[in-house]
């Protein structure tokens, strides 16, 4: 019990930290500006958007070392990705799917093969933002509100290794990410 209590303080600390970098990234007003552009699905500028778009997307990516990418899509279900990563020819369905188990509010998704090539497997992270016409901030959105999907793709080997910092190996067991339902994701 000592080692889930420990791993547990650990994964919400983390959490904690990297939700305060999140709301310091989207609480930018030059990324607002970005965001807006990109929720409006102005597709005659979608090679433009996406460039202006990579170092936000970058900044995502950073938010903890077993973070492997963050992808932006809007409701017309265009994505933003980072330009070096390349994309399985299935992605669009990929992105179609996972945005379908949004329910309007930040969620971690079951493990599944990444939208990328060169990734593996991948946990989502689906946070909902919503973007005021009359303000320069981005907000989480309330269900039925959403502008667009942000997901930040953690690296599940990554994840199962930092849970293996906290699992005691004279003891049988294994820790699992969960979500708020209690099934495990990772």
């Amino acid at each position: 019990d000592l080692i889930v209590t420990n791993a547990s303080s650990s994964i919400s600390g983390t959490y904690d930290s990297e939700l305060r970098r999140f709301v310091a990234l989207t609480s930018r007003a030059s990324l607002n500006v970005f965001l807006k552009r990109a929720a409006a699905d102005d597709a005659t500028h979608y090679i433009q958007l996406n460039n202006d778009l990579q170092n936000s997307l970058n900044d995502f990516s950073t938010l903890y070392p077993t973070v492997s990418a963050a992808v932006l899509v809007n409701n017309s279900g265009t994505f933003f990705y980072p330009i070096g990563f390349r994309l399985r020819s299935d992605s669009y369905n990929w992105f179609c799917n996972v945005r379908k188990n949004n329910n309007g509010k930040i969620i971690f998704l079951p493990m599944m093969q990444s939208p990328f090539r060169h990734l593996g497997s991948v946990i989502p992270i689906s946070v909902p933002l919503y973007l005021s016409k009359d303000s320069s901030y981005t907000l989480l959105a309330d269900k039925g509100k959403v502008s667009l999907y942000l997901y930040i793709l953690l690296d599940a080997s990554k994840i199962e290794k930092y849970l293996d910092l906290y699992a005691d190996k004279d003891l049988q067991g294994t820790l699992y990410l969960a979500d708020d339902s209690g099934r495990p994701v990772s």
